[in-house]
């Protein structure tokens, strides 16, 4: 009987006869048969919105608020905190993620988030594979890269080439045609330069440039 007297006692808030009952974070009945204790005192569950869920009953991590005990159980109200973590979606809460095109771990502590969101790897064909949002398609490639969480999508192709007297093709490949000199450059997906007749010099020929040199 010692033995359960201590059991439920340290349960007990108050420990005087019949006043005795489950102390702050337990429920149950506790009662006396004569000198006899009788009933059990339980850990009082805390499972309300953005609790913890634990014996220590107050608002989890990534919420923030005001947990207090009344009558007979855990009562709080918790809510998602501001996230303020440099390059993320600064959602409230557990829903703040790094940004598309960074990558990193967010964790919370209570209610204060802490984490770093650095740009992420771009390691797609024919880009400049600068990290996070630098990543653009290089020069003499067309295409648009986006970005789902911290993984590129997308495609650079070599872009169209329209320079007047080029071969056409697309790209890097787009060079003056025969009979025509010049230089071809890109800035991103545009071509520009310029095709002229080539000068023609060989000896017995009409010295004409380009495709209209003849023989005499």
């Amino acid at each position: 009987m010692e033995r359960e007297r201590g059991l439920i006692a340290r349960f007990c808030k108050s420990r005087n006869g019949n006043g005795c009952a489950c102390d702050i974070g337990y429920v149950g009945n506790v009662s006396f048969n004569g000198a006899r204790m009788t009933g059990s005192c339980s850990v009082a569950p805390c499972n309300f919105s953005g609790s913890n869920n634990q014996s220590g009953c107050k608002c989890g991590d990534g919420f923030a608020g005001e947990v207090e005990w009344r009558k007979s159980g855990w009562k709080g109200h918790c809510v998602s905190p501001k996230c303020e973590v440099p390059n993320s979606n600064h959602n409230p809460g557990l829903a703040c993620k790094c940004n598309d095109g960074f990558q990193g771990k967010i964790t919370w502590n209570g209610p204060n988030a802490t984490g770093t969101c650095i740009p992420a790897r771009c390691n797609l064909d024919n880009s400049n594979r600068e990290p996070g949002l630098s990543c653009k398609c290089v020069d003499g490639f067309d295409g648009d890269i986006a970005w789902e969480g911290d993984i590129p999508t997308g495609s650079c192709k070599p872009a169209k080439c329209s320079i007047e007297n080029s071969t056409g093709e697309a790209g890097l490949n787009c060079k003056c045609n025969h009979g025509f000199e010049g230089k071809i450059t890109w800035n991103g997906s545009n071509a520009t330069g310029n095709c002229v007749p080539a000068p023609c010099n060989i000896e017995n020929s009409n010295k004409e440039p380009g495709i209209q040199c003849r023989c005499n």
